[in-house]
């Protein structure tokens, strides 16, 4: 097969014999987006094969094939099969697209054909649990001049390119899967990458409690023991006296479930907030909060009224006060301590009857409610 003659009737053909068919154009040099028409030797149209964008062709025109690379026409009967080289036939209809193929060029022999699928790696994904509600893909493959179809959750295949995103998805779990076709036609196993998105998490709520886990609302001590409940999807808390929001990275998490809290050191009122995060790193929304009020000084108790150091009377009568809200314990000598059921918080009154003769010590103690 050599080049048409010039116009001016020189041959570009040099061999020793005459070619046998002539193709169009002036050198072994063919355009992409070209047309190529064979003619015998005695200049009669053969063939057509317009390839690309090419303006005449058979019915269809071919792919254009990248540089470096040929195109051939496909065999019907292929190498290995029981016809020999010099019985295969060929396609050969209306339609260049269908007859021929991208191949790799050989020189002096039969052009191959690339049978080896593509396969496709995904190096840039979201994580496998996560609360963002856009998924972002790059990927490549282990072969040049490919082209790319993308799935997410079976919604069908899509061409695409080596990086997309996808947006405004929804809670649970997806599957994103992705395939490459090469230049010959070859189509990989598709390579699949599998992810859940989580946006929801509970808030928590907080309580302060004593030893026998029975809610209080004082305390005498700064650390105290702390219940947390709504948090089965917890994997990380925060506790503060602040109520605004924490940031995901603060280095104050706690990564362990905790039992108690310490509270700063000034007296009075104090609202401590929580907030958990889950493995998919959500924040829980409100910072529900508990109450305690810290109190470590004690009570400042008085003996109002009491009977002279010495005198005659047998029966003794006491009135003492503290100076915040306190129930009284009291006893005479050796007696068992007593409570005082007066109504008033900072104020007591008892009445000993019927005292023998002799030395008696009365004891009194304020309890406020910090105890």
């Amino acid at each position: 097969i050599a080049p048409q003659i010039n116009e001016e009737g020189s041959q570009n053909y040099q061999g020793p014999s005459p070619p046998d068919i002539f193709y169009s154009g002036k050198s072994y040099s063919i355009a992409a987006n070209n047309t190529v028409l064979l003619y015998s030797k005695y200049n009669n149209l053969i063939d057509k094969l317009g390839f690309g964008q090419a303006n005449d062709f058979e019915s269809s025109p071919a792919q254009s094939h990248p540089k470096n690379y040929s195109l051939g026409r496909k065999l019907l009967a292929f190498p290995g099969s029981e016809q020999s080289t010099t019985t295969q036939t060929y396609h050969d209809t209306d339609n260049n697209y269908l007859d021929f193929e991208i191949q790799i060029p050989t020189t002096g022999s039969q052009n191959k054909k690339d049978e080896v699928p593509p396969q496709v790696e995904i190096f840039a994904k979201p994580a496998l649990l996560t609360n963002q509600t856009a998924a972002a893909f790059s990927f490549s493959t282990n072969k040049k001049e490919v082209s790319f179809q993308c799935q997410i959750d079976e919604q069908g295949w899509e061409d695409c390119f080596s990086s997309l995103v996808y947006n405004n998805l929804i809670d649970g779990k997806h599957i994103f899967q992705v395939k490459a076709k090469d230049i010959f036609g070859n189509i990989g196993e598709p390579t699949l990458y599998f992810w859940e998105i989580d946006t929801a998490i509970e808030s928590p709520s907080l309580r302060f409690v004593d030893s026998n886990n029975s809610p209080i609302l004082y305390t005498n001590v700064q650390r105290v023991k702390i219940e947390i409940f709504n948090e089965k999807e917890a994997s990380g808390w925060f506790i503060s006296e602040n109520s605004f929001p924490p940031a995901l990275d603060s280095p104050d998490w706690l990564f362990t479930r905790p039992v108690d809290f310490l509270l700063s050191g000034n007296q009075g009122l104090k609202i401590v907030y929580v907030w958990t995060k889950d493995a998919a790193e959500n924040i829980s929304k409100l910072g529900n909060s508990a109450s305690i009020t810290l109190d470590t000084l004690t009570p400042e108790l008085s003996i109002n009224d009491k009977p002279a150091l010495l005198t005659n009377q047998t029966s003794a009568a006491f009135s003492f006060s503290a100076n915040e809200d306190c129930t009284f314990e009291y006893k005479i000598d050796d007696d068992a301590w007593q409570q005082d059921y007066n109504t008033e918080r900072s104020l007591g009154i008892v009445i000993f009857q019927e005292l023998a003769e002799g030395q008696h010590i009365f004891q009194v103690k304020a309890i406020d409610q910090a105890k």
